[in-house]
């Protein structure tokens, strides 16, 4: 929160620091922004339990739910790497 005071035809500008969630809110778009992206995570878990769900009732097989769940999260942990590597690469240039 920023306060300005006049004093003698100046202005003092001085910064308070409120450690709060409530002053985030605050800030423009900000709100929509954690509502997406909580949504996004929360798909991104349903997908998972779906797709475990789906093979059981399906196959009736707790291995090929397991093997399932973890081929379609291992690429996404790939590609975040390679990804985290890049950026470390263009930094050093």
């Amino acid at each position: 929160m920023i306060d300005v005071q006049k004093s003698n035809h100046h202005q003092q500008v001085t910064m308070e620091q409120h450690n709060s969630y409530r002053v985030l809110t605050k800030i423009p778009g900000l709100t929509p922004l954690i509502v997406a992206a909580t949504l996004s995570r929360l798909a991104g878990r349903m997908f998972i339990l779906t797709l475990v769900l789906f093979v059981l009732a399906r196959f009736s097989s707790p291995a090929l739910a397991g093997w399932l769940t973890f081929a379609a999260i291992v690429p996404a942990c790939w590609l975040v790497r390679s990804q985290v590597f890049c950026l470390i690469a263009s930094d050093r240039r």
